[in-house]
């Protein structure tokens, strides 16, 4: 019996902030003395008015931010996961452990990038390789390109992979022991989880 959680999740946080203001101020004074000296103060209101215009300056008072923040769950789930305890591959030796995972991919076609698998001490491994054999150039899975067979995830169905670890000195995968796991992928998905080596 496999025993293991999984969390599918992806962020991405978008911010935006708008900063508006208006300012106007406008006096006029009308005087009414006689014909020929109201005349005169119309003709110096308007200079002042256009004055008052070219010079007046806005000033900051009011600002309004508007924030934003969307959370993408990944479409990819893990329809099978198990962790064959037993020790990893190094250069002079064959392994014994492996991780075998299904992936259930109703999107476009994508990659693994990175497996990062943790034991109860804080051992972490993140080189695998598609073969028990002493690992080595030739078996060692390459994660920043798209391998099919290897690490090639199609879209539109269930793939199915096994994992061979590799380390440069032998680490023991113990049964019984629970494994923390996070698997990235090159769309920006990402599961995390764990499972109980057999």
């Amino acid at each position: 019996m496999t025993d293991h959680t999984v969390t599918n999740t992806s962020l991405s946080t978008l911010t935006t902030s708008v900063t508006a203001t208006v300012s106007k101020t406008s006096t006029q004074t009308r005087v009414s003395t006689a014909v020929t000296t109201e005349t005169t103060t119309v003709v110096s209101t308007t200079t002042q008015f256009s004055s008052e215009i070219s010079t007046s300056t806005v000033t900051p008072s009011t600002t309004v931010t508007l924030a934003q923040t969307t959370q993408v769950v990944s479409n990819i789930t893990i329809a099978e996961a198990s962790l064959y305890g037993g020790v990893s591959a190094t250069s002079s030796s064959q392994g014994t452990a492996s991780l075998l995972l299904a992936f259930n991919n109703p999107n476009s076609s994508t990659y693994i990038t990175s497996i990062i698998l943790t034991s109860p001490n804080g051992t972490t491994i993140n080189a695998w390789g598609n073969s028990t054999s002493a690992s080595s150039p030739a078996n060692q899975i390459d994660f920043s390109s798209s391998h099919p067979g290897d690490n090639a995830v199609p879209g539109s169905q269930i793939s199915f992979f096994t994992f061979y670890p590799q380390s440069s000195s032998a680490i023991q995968l113990a049964h019984g022991q629970r494994f923390q796991y996070v698997i990235y992928f090159a769309s920006g998905y990402f599961i995390a989880g764990s499972l109980v080596s057999q």
